[in-house]
């Protein structure tokens, strides 16, 4: 511990001689001293870990308490939650009820949170701010007189990069995951190709993060690994062969994927090729 104040005494004395800066007023410059690895999912614009005058700096993690710079361990609590009315005899929804009275009792409930917004099918698209609210929201069973039922998000709680590591070819998905798990991976998928028929492994591979921010970089053991967005196949329709949605939800006409005209299927066709 004698060595971590002597280099932030250190530290300050370097910043107490600079130079003036030209055509700006001179201010000491803070640095921020880490002990322990910084939280690979933390947000851009707060700081974690120690400052050099001792104060531990106070960070949110997507709502969650940060202190000390270090990532919590597990699963990160969901933050996004579907409230559904629970009634099944009336199938009442949220598109009956006051806005008012929704605003009045989520603030009651657990206090102010982030957004709260009403989804099609009538539910409610809650998002919390803190790990306590995301406690107390689970607990619902009525809201103002409404029995409810409480759920994470399926998709909102959750994100997806693409890492690219050669020395990880001939490692499999699980011992992958299991080392990756400290770091919120919670699925791991390898990208395949198909050549000359066979299916070959690749060295990219898709990692599902247990938080809606996608951290910048991984480590996989002594290996810095960038982590990029992950951008799925668009959804084509093989019925009129537009993009946007499915064949079983289509309301095209069925066209030809062989010479582009309506009517008839590919595998009959006898047209050339466009």
């Amino acid at each position: 511990m004698g060595s971590s104040c002597r280099s932030v005494c250190l530290l300050l004395l370097m910043d107490s001689k600079l130079p003036p800066r030209v055509g700006r007023a001179w201010r000491p410059i803070r640095r921020v001293v880490h002990f322990g690895p910084r939280c690979i999912n933390r947000l851009v614009s707060q700081q974690h870990g120690w400052s050099a005058q001792g104060d531990q700096s106070k960070g949110s993690l997507l709502g969650l308490g940060v202190k000390g710079g270090h990532c919590p361990r597990g699963r990160l609590p969901a933050y996004r939650f579907r409230l559904a009315p629970r009634n099944s005899t009336t199938n009442e929804t949220f598109h009956t009820v006051s806005p008012f009275l929704v605003e009045k009792a989520i603030t009651a409930t657990v206090g102010d949170v982030k957004s709260t917004k009403k989804l099609r099918s009538g539910d409610l698209l809650v998002e919390v701010q803190s790990r306590k609210q995301s406690e107390q929201i689970v607990k619902l069973k009525t809201f103002s007189n409404i029995p409810v039922t409480v759920s994470p998000h399926v998709s909102l709680n959750s994100s997806k990069g693409v890492v690219t590591c050669g020395e990880l070819l001939n490692v499999t998905t699980e011992e992958i995951l299991k080392e990756l798990q400290s770091q919120g991976v919670s699925h791991v998928r390898r990208i395949s190709i198909r050549r000359d028929g066979q299916l070959l492994n690749t060295k990219h591979l898709i990692l599902t993060f247990d938080s809606a921010k996608l951290p910048e970089h991984i480590k996989a053991g002594y290996m810095r690994l960038s982590v990029r967005a992950y951008i799925p196949n668009p959804l084509r329709c093989f019925k009129c062969h537009r993009f946007g949605h499915s064949k079983t939800s289509c309301r095209g006409t069925l066209t030809c994927a062989r010479c582009a005209e309506v009517g008839h299927e590919s595998t009959d066709c006898t047209r050339a090729e466009k």
